[in-house]
């Protein structure tokens, strides 16, 4: 167990995406190992200023990213961030008003090779899919702006999982990808959830 100390004592590289490549290879190395497997998570933080007052803040996200090396090289990235949904069934039978959801989007993602996507690039795809932002400070302006936003476009779960995907298919720099949205019901006892994947064609390594 000491070997795994050594190694991530020694480990004083800036981290980036080629570091955590590195630092894998060299536990396949220290171990004279077939495989080697290393999982980072960390928060990471999107500036978000209010639609309105512009009042800054951050929206906090969690980021996974899981290594393989060895027999087949591997990388996938996880990203899982905040958005609002709002029910269109609810808006189209009732004469005022509409329940919306706080919903949890999360991609898991291979890229291509010589491809990258920047985190806060995707969660900006993620959150486009959903009915509108989710924003860590509002003033009373800024509240009136997203409750209409949301209630001009009303989604399901399924219909952000479906439009989410659409998006992730039309980039050309991913090669597999999992989307998920977990709405976060707030006139039901259960949550409403959707998932998409699609691997296009995908082979570890390549």
């Amino acid at each position: 167990m000491s070997r795994f100390l050594q190694l991530l004592t020694a480990w004083d590289s800036h981290f980036s995406i080629e570091s955590l490549k590195s630092f894998s290879q060299s536990i396949l190395k220290k171990l004279d190992s077939d495989d080697a497997f290393v999982t980072v998570r960390f928060p990471y933080f999107v500036d978000r200023s209010a639609p309105v007052t512009g009042e800054a803040g951050k929206i906090q996200l969690e980021v996974a990213i899981d290594v393989k090396c060895g027999n087949q090289d591997d990388l996938v990235m996880t990203v899982t961030g905040p958005a609002t949904s709002l029910c269109p069934c609810s808006k189209e039978i009732s004469a005022r008003g509409a329940h919306n959801q706080r919903c949890k989007l999360a991609v898991s993602f291979r890229c291509k090779a010589q491809s990258e996507i920047s985190i806060d690039e995707l969660y900006k795809l993620m959150e486009q899919s959903a009915s509108t932002q989710v924003f860590p400070i509002l003033k009373r302006s800024d509240e009136k702006w997203v409750t209409e936003a949301a209630y001009d476009n009303p989604k399901f779960v399924e219909d952000i999982v479906r439009d989410l995907a659409l998006a992730l298919s039309c980039d050309e720099r991913i090669a597999w990808y999992r989307c998920s949205s977990e709405n976060y019901e707030s006139i039901h006892q259960h949550n409403a959830f959707g998932e998409i994947e699609s691997d296009r064609d995908f082979s570890p390594g390549s």
